[in-house]
């Protein structure tokens, strides 16, 4: 499965990271989605410190790297 989307609306514009509840470059996220969003514009997603901090995000990606779903 892959897990990467090079749109450019996902690659540029910052995300809301649900762990740390902050706006964050697109380079630094680990997960984005692509449905759900912070006040309408803002995508929702996972940012490279919050991935490992949160089990449920870190269950997540797991999952969506491995394709193994629980």
């Amino acid at each position: 499965m892959d897990v990467s989307d090079s749109s450019p609306s996902l690659v540029h514009n910052p995300v809301y990271c649900l762990g740390c509840q902050e706006r964050v470059p697109a380079e630094r996220t680990v997960i984005q989605f692509r449905t759900g969003f912070y006040k309408a514009q803002i995508p929702l997603g996972s940012c490279d410190r919050c991935t490992p901090k949160h089990t449920i995000l870190t269950q997540l990606w797991n999952s969506l790297k491995t394709g193994h779903f629980f």
